[in-house]
C-alpha cells in the first residue's frame, strides 16, 4: 500500500454550506507554500452535461485551486446528473455508486501528493453510496475531519451536534476532528454571524479553526493550516 499523506476531509454540517469554497481556499494556500496538493471529490451529483461529458463544478473548482494536479477524472471519478443524494442520482441512471472505487480513488493519490484534500458531499452522515456515508469514507481512508458550517442562526447546534456525532462514530471509536470552520457563503448574514464564533468556541468540543467572511481569501485559515501541514 502507498504511504499515506496527511488527509484533510472537508465535510459539512449540511449541504450548501460552502465546503467547496473553503476546501479550495485551503488548497490554493497550500499550493502557494510549494506543497504538492492532491484534491479528491469521491462522488458528485447535480453535474452538468457538456457534449455528453458530466461536469462537476465543485470538482473543477477544487482541481483549479490546486493548480490542476493529475486529471479531473482522478479528482472526481464518479459523476451523476440528478441533484440528489449520489445513490439516488445513480439509481436514476440505472447504475450504482461504486464504494470500492471511492476508497481506491482516494488511495490512488497517496504517493502523488504531500497532502490530500478530500471534499465530501452534503453533511457528515449524508450517504455517498448505498449504506455508506461521508463518515464511513473518512474512516476508511484515515482522514482528519474539517467540519464546515454556515455562519448563521443555528450554527452553534449544528457544530456541536456534528462534532459530537463524529466523536461517537463507530460505537465510540470516533473520527479524528481537526475542528470547525464557520463560513459565510452569502453576501448577507443574520445578526448571529457576529456572535457565533465566540459561542461555538464555548460549546463545541472541537476548536474553531477560522471564520470565513463572504468573499474572503484564505488568511483566516493560515495559522491553522501552517500547523496542520
Amino acid at each position: 500500500m502507498n504511504a499515506k499523506p496527511p488527509i484533510l476531509f472537508f465535510s459539512g454540517t449540511d449541504t450548501d454550506v460552502g465546503k467547496t469554497y473553503v476546501a479550495s481556499l485551503a488548497a490554493r494556500l497550500l499550493v502557494g507554500y510549494g506543497m504538492r496538493v492532491g484534491v479528491y471529490k469521491p462522488v458528485a451529483s447535480g453535474c452538468e452535461s457538456q457534449d455528453g461529458v458530466y461536469v462537476s463544478p465543485d470538482a473543477n473548482a477544487l482541481w483549479r485551486s490546486a493548480n490542476r494536479p493529475e486529471t479531473i477524472d482522478a479528482v472526481c471519478p464518479q459523476r451523476f446528473l440528478a441533484p440528489l443524494a449520489p445513490p439516488t442520482a445513480a439509481e436514476l441512471e440505472h447504475t450504482s455508486v461504486d464504494i470500492d472505487l471511492m476508497i481506491s480513488g482516494a488511495r490512488w493519490w497517496f504517493d502523488r501528493c504531500s497532502l490530500l484534500i478530500v471534499e465530501g458531499a452534503g453533511g457528515l452522515f449524508s450517504p455517498l453510496g448505498e449504506g455508506f456515508t461521508n463518515a464511513d469514507l473518512a474512516n476508511a481512508i484515515g482522514g482528519t475531519l474539517v467540519i464546515v458550517a454556515e455562519n448563521r442562526l443555528g450554527a452553534i447546534h449544528q457544530c456541536v451536534a456534528t462534532t459530537l456525532a463524529a466523536k461517537q462514530y463507530n460505537h465510540g471509536e470516533g473520527l479524528k476532528v481537526a475542528g470547525v470552520i464557520l463560513n459565510q457563503p452569502m453576501s448577507r448574514s443574520d445578526a448571529s454571524a457576529a456572535t457565533n464564533p465566540k459561542e461555538v468556541q464555548k460549546y463545541c468540543p472541537a476548536p474553531l479553526l477560522g471564520t470565513i467572511p463572504y468573499g474572503s481569501d484564505a488568511s483566516p485559515l493560515e495559522a491553522w493550516l501552517r500547523k496542520a501541514c
